[in-house]
């Protein structure tokens, strides 16, 4: 657009064009920013659950947690709690990602001594490896191959639609999906959006075994266990 310096309706024009564009990057970065503040809240929820649950089961991470406390107090603040010690994992478990894809080669955010008892700490999450991401570059990290069985259970499109996308578009021999029969129904609508309605009959939905349990517990056996029946249902 072009316009002479007397014409001032068009030079306001112009002017107004200029100093409000904004690179495609640059957007794309503000509407992640927006949308990470609106799944924050559910995240953090659920890290805090994961945590909890670890001390009340896990002896391991408990003597772990025990001593990354006494070591934060000495090091930190000598008025640091358990709750405390708790806010300090997630956080560490929220920008870990971030650290190493900001700073890329250099680790140095990972060789202060806190951070050292946070990653050992961390490491008492028994056989679990925690990866703090969206679910396109967590599931690229983590591998998805003919041994690997994915499990949706955050209710949330924005999460699912993802992680279905990828692992219904892999080898996985197993792909389950939490959710009544009406949820799964717009989850196909969904996928159909995406050209991919007619791979929907490889998610399990509802998702495990009818053993009619109801705690949260007895439906993650229930998952298990056909996730168990699928790998050797499968096998050769």
């Amino acid at each position: 657009m072009r316009c002479g310096v007397d014409d001032v309706a068009a030079l306001e024009k112009l002017l107004g064009l200029f100093f409000a564009y904004e690179r495609l990057e640059i957007a794309e970065f503000r509407k992640a920013v927006e949308q990470f503040k609106v799944d924050l809240p559910a995240v953090l929820e659920s890290l805090r659950n994961m945590i909890a649950r670890a001390y009340t089961e896990n002896a391991a991470f408990r003597k772990a947690s025990q001593k990354f406390l006494a070591h934060a107090q000495e090091a930190i603040n000598p008025s640091l709690s358990d709750a405390d010690v708790r806010e300090m994992l997630i956080q560490h478990v929220l920008t870990e990602e971030i650290f190493s894809k900001v700073f890329g080669e250099d680790d140095f955010h990972q060789h202060n001594n806190v951070a050292k008892e946070l990653y050992a700490l961390e490491a008492r999450f028994p056989g679990v490896t925690l990866v703090a991401a969206w679910p396109g570059p967590a599931l690229a990290r983590i591998g998805l191959d003919e041994h690997t069985a994915v499990v949706i259970l955050t209710h949330d499109p924005k999460l699912d639609d993802p992680a279905l996308c990828a692992a219904l578009q892999s080898p996985v021999f197993y792909v389950g999906a939490l959710g009544s029969a009406r949820t799964h129904a717009k989850r196909i609508e969904r996928l159909r959006e995406h050209g991919l309605a007619q791979l929907a009959p490889r998610i399990h939905a509802p998702v495990g075994l009818d053993l009619g349990g109801r705690a949260a517990a007895e439906i993650a056996v229930s998952v298990l266990a056909q996730v168990i029946q699928e790998r050797y249902r499968r096998a050769p």
